[in-house]
């Protein structure tokens, strides 16, 4: 479906859908992810680790423990309250 819906937007992007501790992440510019609060405190260091500077990290309901968060955005969708919490890396 997420390639579908940026196929028709014309966005530019490579979709992975894996356990994102076998993905290398160094060449990525934006990880966008919606996993629990434990997941994320697991991941963090991974991210931290690999992605290169100027790098964005989009997670929606969670943050990232410890990490600074740049900005966040709250939000209806479909009558339920929502954040995106939005990280760039230094």
């Amino acid at each position: 479906m997420i390639k579908e819906r940026l196929a028709r937007t014309g966005v530019d992007a490579t979709v992975i859908q894996d356990d994102f501790m076998n993905v290398n992440l160094s060449t990525a510019d934006v990880v966008a992810i919606y996993l629990s609060a434990s997941v994320n405190e697991k991941l963090g260091p991974k991210l931290m680790n690999e992605l290169g500077s100027g790098a964005r990290v989009v997670s929606l309901d969670y943050e990232l423990p410890g990490w600074k968060e740049g900005q966040s955005v709250k939000m209806l969708s479909g009558g339920v309250s929502r954040k995106i919490y939005l990280y760039e890396m230094a």
